[in-house]
């Protein structure tokens, strides 16, 4: 999914050079395994990838460099900008203005007597220019977008959705297709 959705910046933006901001929960890191509670770094994803390159070659691009990024999720992201050197504008999040994530059901988190519910919270503000948060519903994936109004409309986002929909669908059926060959099914 991480890799469709590259794509679909590759498209927006035209560029191929990417920063993904990903979720990640670095609590075992620092000791603290046991720790109950929102404890979420932000992992800085770059990604390079061209419309030339099929989407088998992007997927091993983005798991190389998904991969990379977990081995070093114990710098935080707070400890990463001031090292970066980043000339700041107050429009925008430093590095990172787009953001993706997954939500991945677990009913099985084995506490005897515990029962599991999921709810997502509506974002009231959001911070980046564009979240996009994967939820599994236990037998499809649902995708939920927040993002700034004054960059994009309800309508635009419904678009990007449909394309990135559309990019994994035509991955699906063939892998080895070039990227700018991927079209909506």
């Amino acid at each position: 999914m991480l890799t469709g959705f590259a794509e679909l910046l590759r498209r927006c933006a035209g560029q191929d050079d990417l920063v993904i901001g990903l979720a990640a929960a670095g609590q075992s890191f620092h000791g603290q395994g046991q720790l109950v509670g929102h404890c979420v770094n932000l992992l800085p994803l770059r990604l390079r990838i061209t419309p030339a390159d099929s989407f088998s070659d992007a997927l091993m691009t983005t798991r190389g460099a998904l991969l990379d990024a977990y081995d070093h999720q114990g710098v935080s992201f707070g400890t990463l900008l001031p090292e970066l050197d980043l000339v700041r504008d107050g429009d925008r999040p430093p590095l990172v203005s787009v953001v993706f994530n997954i939500d991945v059901r677990d009913d099985d988190i084995g506490h005897a007597g515990l029962e599991v519910g999921y709810e997502t919270l509506v974002r009231q503000a959001e911070t980046f220019e564009l979240f996009i948060n994967a939820v599994d519903n236990g037998t499809s994936m649902a995708l939920e977008a927040s993002y700034r109004t004054a960059l994009y409309s309800e309508t635009q986002i419904r678009e990007y959705l449909a394309v990135f929909e559309g990019v994994l669908r035509a991955a699906c059926v063939d892998p080895r297709s070039g990227l700018q060959e991927l079209t909506q099914a």
